[in-house]
C-alpha cells in the first residue's frame, strides 16, 4: 500500500517509482569494486571486502548500492530499454518473463 501511494505522489510529480528486483543482492554486493560476498551471514553488520578491503556497514552499503542499481534502470529506462516497463501507475521495473517450464 505504501509503494502504491508514493507512486502516486511521484507521479504527480511527474517523476517514477523505480522497483528493484527483490533479489538484488544490495547488502552483500560492495559498493566499491561490486563483488558479491555470498558468506555474509544475516546478523553480521560490518563486514570487510575479501576482494577491495573495504569496510561496510551493512544498511548503508545496501542503501547506496539500492540508489546506484535505481540511477541505471533509470538510464536504461530512459535509454529506451525494451526490458523495462512504466506502469500506468509510475512504477519503473523489469518485465515479467515466462519461464519454460
Amino acid at each position: 500500500m505504501f509503494r502504491t501511494m508514493l507512486a502516486y505522489k511521484l507521479k504527480d510529480q511527474g517523476k517514477v517509482l523505480v522497483k528493484v528486483d527483490r533479489f538484488f543482492p544490495s547488502s552483500k554486493r560492495c559498493c566499491g569494486c561490486y563483488h558479491i560476498n555470498k558468506e555474509l551471514e544475516l546478523g553480521e553488520r560490518y563486514w570487510r571486502c575479501p576482494v577491495c578491503g573495504a569496510v561496510h556497514y551493512r544498511d548503508k552499503n545496501a542503501c547506496y548500492n539500492l540508489l546506484q542499481e535505481g540511477e541505471i534502470l533509470l538510464n536504461r529506462w530512459t535509454g529506451g530499454d525494451s526490458a523495462l516497463i512504466l506502469t500506468p501507475e509510475g512504477v519503473l521495473s523489469a518485465k515479467k518473463t515466462l519461464s519454460a517450464e
